[in-house]
Parts: structure tokens; sequence; C-alpha cells
């Protein structure tokens, strides 16, 4: 007898799985294994030098200071994460779950595929291609969804 065996992503706080597909002659079973959240670390204060976030790869939780994150870059249900010494890693989470703990540690999203660090914003193009441009020379597109967030978050004079 011929069986295909699929598994399904979940996405929790417990447990996680890939999804698997191929035709084998055994029957079908899942693996779990526990996936962790995205760990901060002294949230009440993003300047601290304590405020650090851990950033979990697939091998790996790397820790790493706020102010170090430039931007976040959601691509399917990974997110990759930019920093100032020109570095990249890929985590193991959604955009979403990005946005829930980093929120409150001065991020902002901007747009369905950007989350970004507002310290690091210089300037804010409002000609007919909105976007903003970063300390390193970085230009992301902002969305008309989410202009009037970035508006209430950051003051203008």
């Amino acid at each position: 007898m011929l069986y295909t065996r699929m598994a399904a992503v979940c996405q929790s706080e417990k447990f996680g799985c890939r999804i698997h597909k191929e035709n084998t002659d055994r029957p079908f079973h899942v693996v779990a294994k526990p996936t962790d959240p995205i760990k901060t670390v002294r949230i009440d204060n993003p300047d601290s030098p304590l405020a650090r976030v851990g950033l979990p790869t697939l091998r790996s939780t790397i820790y790493v200071h706020v102010s170090e994150i430039l931007y976040c870059k959601g691509e399917s249900s990974q997110t990759s994460v930019y920093m100032l010494n020109q570095k990249s890693l890929i985590i193991n989470r959604t955009l979403k779950e990005c946005e829930t703990a980093l929120t409150s540690l001065g991020f902002c999203r901007i747009h369905k595929s950007y989350l970004v660090n507002i310290q690091h914003i210089r300037v804010i193009h409002r000609n007919e291609a909105k976007a903003v441009d970063l300390v390193d020379g970085t230009r992301l597109d902002i969305s008309a969804t989410f202009k009037e967030a970035l508006k209430q978050v950051l003051v203008t004079i």
C-alpha cells in the first residue's frame, strides 16, 4: 500500500512542525519539536544597555541590542533581520510575531513586508514614491495602510 505523508506547519509557543510530503510505504506520523518565541530582556526602556532581544535562528538564539537592528523584512514564514554592522540574520518567525515583540521597543510597521526601528529613520519622502531612508542609506517603501501609524509614532515640528 502506498501512503502520502504530509505535515502542516503549526506555529505555537510549544510546538512547530515542518512541511513534509513524500510517497512511502509506511503510515503517516508527525514528529513535533519545541520552538522558542522571540525572547526580550528589559523591554521597559529600549535605550537601556540591557535592552536586548533574542533572535532564534535555525541552530541557536543570538542576543543583540535593540539599537543594533535597522529593520526586519518578512519573507513568508521567516524574517530577515538587518543590522547596523551590515549583517543580517534569518529567523524562524513571521513578521507579525516580530512586530508583537518589538513594537514596545521602538519599532513601527511601515509596509506589509517591513518593520523598521524608528531610531534609524533619517528621511521620510512624501512625494509620489513614499519611502524612508535609514541611516545606512537603505530606502524602504511606505504603504498607504501603515502611513498614518508611522506619522503617529514620529514627532514632527
